[in-house]
């Protein structure tokens, strides 16, 4: 691939900002502008004249739980066994480490 100049890749980049620039200027004229031909307004079909709706925000229910509980009256998932399992490690990691300070002195 062939660099160009500097000069010409700043005029190429300026060129596309303009052009950038004037279709948003253009997008950004109100609509009630709408060109007439003696006063009957004409159709426009142009996606930058449409105007879009606000629509509110798409929510959808929450879950429900499947009430499938233990008989004891709890229900044992994967982030309970996990909470149990890392409170475990942690009692491990601090009984080795009090172990470790006394055989250390």
């Amino acid at each position: 691939m062939v660099e160009l100049p500097i000069d010409q890749r700043l005029a190429a980049i300026e060129a596309r900002l303009a052009a950038l620039e004037k279709n948003f200027d253009t997008a950004r004229q109100p609509i009630s502008e709408t060109p007439s031909v003696s006063g009957v307004p004409l159709a426009v079909s142009t996606a930058t004249s449409r105007v879009t709706e606000a629509r509110p925000p798409i929510v959808q229910a929450a879950p429900q739980p499947s009430g499938a509980a233990a008989p004891l009256g709890f229900e044992i998932s994967a982030s309970t066994i996990l909470g149990w399992a890392g409170a475990g490690a942690l009692l491990l990691a601090a009984a080795y480490f009090v172990r470790l300070a006394i055989a250390e002195g």
